[in-house]
């Protein structure tokens, strides 16, 4: 673990280390510690979860603070503006994005269905709380005509510009679009707009990589043109990585 962690040990002040492990000593205690003897209490791993993390944590980043003067890289000096390696804060990243999409369709006054996926690349600035991003998007899928088993496949191109609020490890983004249509068998472009949403969560975290998993939901309306005016709701499980 001690590559991984000097990576941000190395460019925190050596008085911030030394406070977090007064932190960390405080909060083991306030969590029933020091472990050995929450332990004699009671032997079982389940009742010490977050006591047993805290002490792993603490013994790794007291391990990293007693290496750091030796073993900490030129390349790495301490910078008072760190704010750490797995964040997007004050930093520009790449979000790829894909999943599958459950689509209805509302035109003329008939509701049909299909499927189809989705994939995305989104550049966005974090501010610490918020992420804004913007991007292409690319969906399709087919659906079936009403009233036949017969399917069209529908085409969306689509530049989304996306909110993202963090609560930690989880996330809801807010977006709006301007969408087009065209299908396989007919070029022409319908234009619409759509608004939507999404919930996510981290997963364990990768160096450099953020990697992610949730669902979306969307609406969108076209308002005529090439076709008759129509409605779709588009949603479905979407996965990501957040790379900076």
């Amino acid at each position: 673990m001690m590559p991984a962690t000097l990576i941000s040990v190395c460019q925190v002040e050596p008085a911030v280390r030394e406070q977090m492990l007064k932190d960390l000593d405080a909060q083991i205690v306030a969590a029933g510690g020091p472990f050995a003897e929450a332990w004699a209490k009671n032997p079982k791993l389940s009742a010490h979860k977050r006591l047993l993390t805290l002490t792993r944590t603490r013994l790794l980043l007291a391990e990293a603070h007693a290496r750091a003067p030796k073993e900490c890289p030129a390349y790495l000096p301490v910078d008072p503006a760190f704010a750490g390696v797995q964040t997007d804060f004050r930093r520009v990243s790449l979000n790829l994005e894909t999943g599958g999409v459950l689509q209805l369709r509302r035109m003329n006054g008939k509701w049909t269905y299909g499927g189809g996926g989705v994939l995305r690349a989104l550049l966005s600035y974090g501010t610490g709380r918020f992420t804004f991003a913007v991007g292409p998007e690319f969906s399709g899928g087919p659906m079936l005509r009403p009233g036949t088993t017969d399917f069209v496949i529908n085409y969306f191109p689509a530049v989304p510009v996306m909110l993202r609020i963090w609560d930690h490890t989880w996330h809801y983004d807010f977006e709006i679009a301007p969408v087009a249509l065209f299908q396989a068998d007919d070029f022409r472009l319908s234009f619409g707009m759509r608004v939507g949403g999404a919930v996510g969560v981290m997963a364990r975290r990768s160096r450099g990589v953020l990697p992610w998993a949730g669902l979306q939901m969307g609406f969108e309306t076209y308002p005529g043109g090439a076709r008759p005016p129509m409605q779709f709701f588009r949603g479905g499980l979407r996965v990501g990585l957040v790379w900076n």
